[in-house]
């Protein structure tokens, strides 16, 4: 991931955010932990943090993306996921 780079955020196979990078991977220590009060280590972050809810407002028309890992770069532009992420970056 790159700083501008857009990101797919996934709940159970369904879209639950798109975000942009904007800024580098940081690893947190335990004191980073505490201070920021999350259990997490890999941070990045980012911005103009968009959600699906409010892309597609009627829940019984979200698309299941199923994805095999947890992060996942995508490396086509055939795929669903990139095509809605392209349809919803010009929704903005």
């Amino acid at each position: 991931m790159h700083v501008g780079d857009p990101v797919l955020i996934e709940v159970h196979n369904y879209p639950f955010a798109l975000v942009e990078i904007a800024g580098d991977y940081v690893y947190a220590s335990d004191e980073m932990r505490t201070r920021l009060g999350v259990w997490f280590r890999h941070l990045r972050l980012v911005m103009n943090v968009r959600y699906y809810a409010d892309f597609e407002t009627n829940p019984k028309d979200w698309e299941s993306i199923p994805m095999p890992a947890t992060i996942m770069p995508l490396l086509s532009e055939d795929g669903h996921a990139y095509a809605l992420i392209e349809r919803w970056s010009q929704r903005a």
